[in-house]
């Protein structure tokens, strides 16, 4: 019977492979060249870091002649009223790093009396300089953060940082060839052969598939958002679908939008996700849709105008996201977005601390190593540049989850010894009561936790850390009162210390939510 269903199954491949290709499909691998170059606009707003040695013109100028250089995919225009592509470059960077390496060198003359061959030993000091240029591409409309990085450890330069950012640009190109074509298609069909620009001015008769109605009502809601109605523009955008979402965006931004207009679009997409209440679980139709409106308000972020505005409200915008997903608990989300984040901003403090923090919840709840070595990969770099004792304490409750228990309570007493830890306290002594724990050592325990107790009689993991050392330390009876006197009290109406601790004791995303309302508002 097996040997039957295996020639059935045998058969109907062979007929399946006979059948002839689908109408309209059509080979997905990119030409050699397209039919029509893309035009590309290279410009900038802001100025290279100091320390670069680069001045932005110089920058600017020697990524135009990279991107020259792709003349197969790319064609330089004078302007951006003429381009597909915008190309704002945001800085260049210079990381140096100090490469230090033992290497051996043979001599096969002279030998030596015993006929060994003598070996020299070289030691090789010397900087390496790693080149990075970073930049905005919009293409037809769709926004992508690009990053040239020239990691050569001999020779590398600004002139390979750009190159490496044109390959970038082009090998983006070729994989979303088709895509990019058919989106070519429907804008030469809605625009003026000699407006065709992702920023041009809005079509006179909106795209076919989305109604003047419709794009009427959207703007009626970023309007309203402005005007503070926030919950009730939320849930009218929720009533969109993810198709007329779609128009409705590229409708947007065709427009010649003020960047306040810009920041309140971005809030309010991100408030369908944040503040609007969908049922637990979320199913995979909600879940897709949430992410469209995410990639929306980045893609309306990205276009603020203003740089120094745009990168303050990114930050900002990232920071909220992953506070909110972190607080759901939903740290693979939160993971993802602080990573989108720290990718564009990779020396800020406050999303290395929120990634770190999200990794390290995630970590301990799962038992994931990969997770909790990624946690303390950040906390260390961290810890080099400051000495917050949180820092030192949240390094430490990783190590504990890794195993690493001297590390973890050598951290612990420095950071006891040094004082003011602040809201870290209450963590600091349960954590070293866990390590005393582990060890058997109740009464190292029992007074750890005890003075975390006193920190707060209200934490129910400390009364019940305190009561499991009394009577493993033989005093049950004290054990068992401390449980009588905790289960008489009123129930607790706030998170304590020790949970805010273990939930990475971020921001409430409210505060960031009021204060980039107050923006637009």
């Amino acid at each position: 019977m097996e040997a039957v269903k295996r020639i059935l199954l045998a058969f109907g491949f062979v007929l399946l492979s006979l059948r002839p290709p689908l109408e309209g499909l059509t080979d997905q691998t990119p030409p050699k060249r397209p039919a029509e170059r893309f035009t590309l606009y290279v410009f900038s707003e802001g100025s290279s870091p100091a320390e670069s040695g680069y001045s932005m013109e110089k920058v600017l100028e020697e990524v135009k002649k990279r991107m020259k250089k792709r003349g197969k995919w790319l064609s330089l225009a004078e302007n951006r009223e003429q381009a597909e592509i915008l190309v704002e470059l945001l800085g260049h960077r210079v990381r140096e790093e100090h490469v230090t390496k033992l290497s051996t060198r043979v001599r096969s003359r002279p030998r030596s009396s015993d006929g060994d061959i003598p070996i020299d030993y070289v030691d090789t000091n010397y900087i390496s300089e790693r080149h990075y240029i970073e930049a905005r591409a919009e293409i037809l409309g769709v926004d992508r953060i690009l990053v040239g990085h020239d990691g050569r450890e001999k020779g590398a330069s600004l002139k390979g940082a750009a190159s490496a950012l044109a390959r970038q640009l082009e090998d983006l190109l070729k994989n979303n060839y088709w895509d990019l074509e058919q989106k070519r298609r429907v804008l030469t069909r809605t625009e003026p052969a000699a407006s065709r620009s992702p920023v041009a001015p809005p079509p006179a008769v909106p795209a076919p598939s989305v109604s003047n109605f419709f794009f009427e009502n959207y703007l009626q809601s970023v309007a309203s958002y402005r005007e503070g109605n926030f919950e009730s523009s939320a849930r009218d955008m929720s009533s969109f679908t993810r198709g007329e979402l779609q128009d409705l965006g590229d409708l947007f931004l065709a427009g010649d939008r003020t960047d306040a207009e810009l920041k309140a679009s971005a809030l309010l997409h991100t408030e369908c996700v944040i503040t609007v209440e969908h049922p637990f679980p979320v199913r995979p139709s909600v879940a897709r849709l949430q992410a469209y409106h995410l990639n929306l308000a980045q893609r309306y972020s990205h276009a603020i105008r203003d740089p120094s505005s745009r990168v303050h409200f990114l930050k900002r915008w990232h920071l909220m996201v992953g506070y909110r997903f972190h607080t759901d608990v939903q740290p693979t989300r939160a993971i993802s977005l602080l990573s989108s984040g720290l990718r564009l901003y990779p020396y800020d403090r406050e999303l290395s601390y929120a990634l770190a923090a999200s990794f390290e919840s995630w970590g301990a709840l799962k038992q994931d190593e990969e997770a909790l070595r990624s946690a303390e990969s950040i906390y260390r770099e961290l810890a080099d540049t400051e000495t917050s004792p949180d820092i030192h304490v949240r390094l430490a409750h990783v190590l504990i989850r890794l195993g690493r228990l001297d590390e973890a309570k050598e951290l612990l007493e420095q950071a006891i010894r040094g004082g003011e830890l602040g809201d870290s306290a209450l963590a600091a002594w349960m954590l070293k009561g866990e390590i005393a724990e582990e060890r058997n050592k109740w009464d190292d325990a029992r007074n750890a936790f005890r003075t975390a107790w006193e920190l707060d009689p209200d934490c129910q993991a400390c009364t019940v850390a305190l009561a499991l050392a009394h009577e493993r330390a033989g005093d049950p009876d004290a054990g068992h009162a401390l449980i009588k006197q905790w289960l008489e009290a009123p129930a607790p109406t706030e998170p304590d210390g020790w949970w805010r601790f273990l939930f990475g004791r971020m921001a409430d995303y409210r505060e960031i939510l009021g204060e980039l309302r107050a923006e637009v508002y």
